[in-house]
């Protein structure tokens, strides 16, 4: 059978309304579903591409949405404080000085890897994206440098047959950037496929080629993650993001529901149609009447002086069954306090207070509770300054061996065989181990903590240069040691500063006497 054009075109058209009708279902379907996962065959397993689209709305919720913002920040700010002081230990008599290597490379690479910034800035690559990866490049002299490689960068995670926990070798694609110098006059860069070996893995067989892929041996990488799925990471701030849309919805129907109130303030009234459709000319702005002010319109009897002497004290007066009132809108408003369980949620999904998250005590007596840390908030971030250091601990120990294959400590890198890596060990058995020390997670008000100290000195059962201690740690006093020993005797018996004090004033002031001095010009120290 033939179709004739005009039966062609009429069957085209029905074909493309279709086509736009499936789109706009297939449309409000996936609109729907946002925020939602479908689970596939292996329950609770997140797909790369999944994942990917988690790490944007976590890095995107960490910029745009307040409560995930200062959460992040809260975290950032309970793992790191002020900072960290980092030390390699030196035993008495060291034959060389270990730290002074360790030292270097935090002073060069402190934008990348040493400094507080550096540092905050991979807790929140925790919050955001679960997980980075850095190389350590090392030149001829041993010096370490960092840099950083992007998460998508990295498609595959190659680990030891007999152990999936044990990563080998990272499959890095990339495309190299060209310089607006050479963009007229080089051709395109092509994609690069290679294998960074993992930072603590150095086999004694490094083949040039791993998997048909060119492995960088140069360039090893450490990788550090956090909630895994599989081999990666997932962000802190993903358990937020729900409630965190659920608050921001709440406080926007708020809003709606205030202006829909204060649009209708006031209600008139009236026993006919004829008084309605009068006062409803009259509130209609530029109605012939007036503006809508004027709906202090003559009444019955008035002259317009009264009207004019009515409006400065604002006031409505209808005539005789006509009314005006505000609208009573006493339970028609929704409180935002009452959304407070929504920033609970969030607050919990970051493992930090409420009360700090919203930066309001909310309940009197609750500000007191926020200034300190309860036990199991401090356990979790604990644990997280547990993973940085022992983050840190690995690249030290690489910069320490890079060090010594180069020269710059004396040493050697000698084979375990058994498994089959690399062990440096510096010259004069010199232990290869590092100090942290950590700012306190929690810190008590300084009247409360002399206040308890005062209280169980009036115990006697603290030695007085005990005491003096606690109170001298209390108030942050540097050189305690130095202190101290000025008010110890040689066998570390306390001698009170004012006692000591005041009887060498009254010896003075009675060898002054019997030499016919004036005491008191003797005590200040007066010819």
């Amino acid at each position: 059978m033939t179709i004739a054009p005009a039966a062609d075109a009429d069957l085209a058209f029905q074909v493309e309304t279709l086509t736009e009708a499936l789109d706009d279902t297939l449309r409000l379907l996936r609109s729907d579903e946002a925020g939602w996962s479908l689970f596939g065959e292996q329950p609770g397993r997140i797909t790369r591409e999944e994942l990917r689209k988690i790490v944007v709305l976590a890095t995107r919720m960490a910029i745009v949405d307040p409560l995930i913002k200062r959460g992040v920040s809260l975290r950032c700010a309970y793992v790191w404080g002020e900072g960290i002081a980092v030390a390699a230990e030196q035993e008495d008599g060291a034959e060389q000085d270990v730290n002074a290597v360790v030292q270097s490379f935090l002073d060069d690479q402190a934008t990348s890897w040493g400094s507080i910034a550096a540092r905050v800035e991979r807790e929140r690559a925790f919050a955001t994206v679960g997980e980075y990866f850095r190389t350590f490049k090392t030149d001829s002299r041993g010096r370490v440098q960092v840099r950083t490689i992007e998460p998508e960068q990295i498609v595959r995670i190659l680990t030891n047959p007999d152990d999936v926990a044990s990563p080998w070798f990272y499959e890095r694609r990339y495309t190299p950037t060209r310089t607006d110098a050479t963009r007229a006059t080089s051709p395109a860069p092509q994609e690069v496929r290679e294998l960074h070996p993992a930072l603590d893995f150095l086999p004694s067989d490094r083949p040039d080629e791993y998997a048909g892929l060119p492995v960088r041996w140069d360039y090893p990488i450490l990788h550090s993650l956090v909630n895994r799925v599989g081999d990666r990471g997932t962000p802190d701030a993903y358990a937020a993001i729900t409630w965190a849309r659920g608050y921001k919805s709440f406080l926007e129907d708020c809003a709606k529901l205030y202006r829909a109130l204060a649009e209708i303030a006031f209600r008139a009234t009236a026993k006919t149609k004829a008084g309605a459709q009068q006062i409803r000319t009259r509130l209609v702005p530029g109605s012939p009447v007036g503006r809508r002010e004027e709906v202090t319109a003559l009444g019955a009897g008035e002259a317009p002086q009264d009207v004019a002497n009515r409006r400065i004290g604002a006031t409505a007066v209808q005539p005789e069954g006509q009314t005006f009132e505000a609208v009573n809108k006493s339970g028609a408003a929704i409180a935002p306090e009452q959304g407070r369980p929504f920033a609970a949620l969030i607050a919990a999904a970051l493992d930090v207070s409420i009360v700090e998250l919203l930066a309001d005590p909310g309940v009197t007596g609750a500000r007191a509770v926020a200034e300190t840390l309860d036990r199991p908030t401090k356990t979790i971030f604990g644990q997280r300054r547990q993973v940085h250091q022992a983050d840190e601990v690995r690249v030290l120990r690489h910069v320490v061996r890079e060090a010594i294959r180069a020269g710059r400590l004396s040493g050697s890198i000698d084979e375990d065989d058994e498994r089959d890596t690399e062990v440096p060990v510096l010259a004069g058995d010199q232990p290869i181990s590092f100090t942290f020390d950590w700012p306190e997670l929690d810190s008590l008000d300084v009247a409360t903590v002399v206040k308890a100290i005062t209280d169980a000195e009036a115990l006697h059962l603290i030695p007085q240069p005990v005491w003096a201690r606690l109170l001298l740690a209390a108030f942050n006093v540097d050189n305690v040691d130095e202190i101290l020993d000025q008010i110890t005797d040689e066998d570390g018996n306390f001698v009170d500063p004012y006692a000591t004090t005041a009887s060498a004033a009254g010896q003075a002031a009675a060898d002054a006497l019997r030499n016919g001095v004036d005491p008191a010009a003797a005590i200040l120290g007066r010819p």
